[in-house]
C-alpha cells in the first residue's frame, strides 16, 4: 500500500506547527461543534481526501468507510498548543461517537488519537466500537511495535467526553472522570515519523486496514489543574 503522499503531507503541517514558539493559557480550545464548521474551520488542520468531513446536525461527521485506503485526521494549526511537558502533566479531550468501525488487522483501528510529549513520549490508542486499547511500542517487556497491548471492552458507539492524561511516565484514558484503560507511556520514534516530532496531537483514522464513522462534537487540551471539564493523524500503517 502507497501511503507516501500522506506521510508526506502530514509531515510537513506537523514539522511546520510545532517549529512555532511555545505558548500558554488556561486550556486549549481545538474544536467546539457549537461554533459551526469543521474542525479545520477553528483551530486543526485536516489532512485527506475531499468528502471524508463534513459539518451536520451540529457536529462533524468524519467518515473513511466508502475506501479502506483512505487516511485521514486532525492535528493542531501552528501555534494552537504549548509544549508538552509530561513531568507537569496534560490531558487530551475529546468527545466523539464512533457510528461504525472495521477493521482487517487486530492490530489497527479505524479511529486513533496519539498524543506524544516534548521528549517523545507518549500514547497511541486505538478505537474500535466494542473495544479501547493501546499499541505496543516495542521496549522490552512490551510487544513488537505497533501491535495490541492493554485494552479494555468498551461501548464507543455513545456520545462520550474521553479524558487521555499524560503525567511522568504514565497514561490514563478516563470516561468522563471514570478511568477506563491505564498503562506505561511509549516512545515509537524508531517507527520514523511522525513519531519523532515532538508535541504530537493526532485523532483521525492512521491506516489502510481499517476504516471508521464517527461524530465529533469537541478537542481540547486542558492542563493539569483544569482537567474534567466534561461537555456534551505520517509514517501509518
Amino acid at each position: 500500500m502507497n501511503r507516501a503522499g500522506l506521510r508526506y503531507g502530514i509531515c510537513l503541517a506537523l514539522l511546520f506547527a510545532w517549529s512555532t514558539t511555545a505558548i500558554t493559557a488556561a486550556e486549549f480550545r481545538l474544536y467546539d461543534a457549537a461554533l459551526g464548521g469543521t474542525p479545520d474551520t477553528q483551530s486543526m488542520i485536516f489532512h485527506g481526501a475531499a468528502g471524508v468531513q463534513g459539518y451536520m446536525n451540529g457536529s462533524t461527521l468524519f467518515n473513511t468507510a466508502p475506501v479502506s485506503e483512505l487516511q485521514a485526521g486532525y492535528l493542531p494549526k501552528p501555534g494552537a498548543l504549548p509544549s508538552l511537558d509530561r513531568t507537569n502533566g496534560f490531558t487530551l479531550q475529546f468527545t466523539i461517537r464512533l457510528i461504525g468501525e472495521k477493521h482487517n488487522n487486530n492490530n489497527r483501528a479505524g479511529f486513533s488519537v496519539i498524543a506524544l510529549a516534548s521528549d517523545l513520549y507518549g500514547i497511541e490508542i486505538g478505537f474500535w466500537s466494542n473495544r479501547i486499547w493501546a499499541q505496543a511500542g516495542g521496549a522490552s517487556g512490551d510487544g513488537p511495535q505497533f501491535t495490541q497491548s492493554e485494552g479494555v471492552p468498551f461501548d464507543t458507539t455513545l456520545l462520550r467526553t474521553y479524558n487521555l492524561e499524560i503525567q511522568g511516565a504514565t497514561y490514563i484514558l478516563r470516561s468522563g472522570a471514570t478511568p477506563i484503560l491505564s498503562g506505561p507511556l511509549r516512545n515509537y520514534s524508531s517507527a520514523g515519523l511522525p513519531y519523532t516530532i515532538a508535541n504530537l496531537v493526532f485523532l483521525g483514522d492512521d491506516t489502510t486496514s481499517a476504516i471508521v464513522m464517527l461524530t465529533i462534537m469537541s478537542i481540547m487540551l486542558v492542563p493539569t489543574t483544569q482537567r474534567y471539564q466534561v461537555g456534551l493523524p505520517l509514517v501509518f500503517r
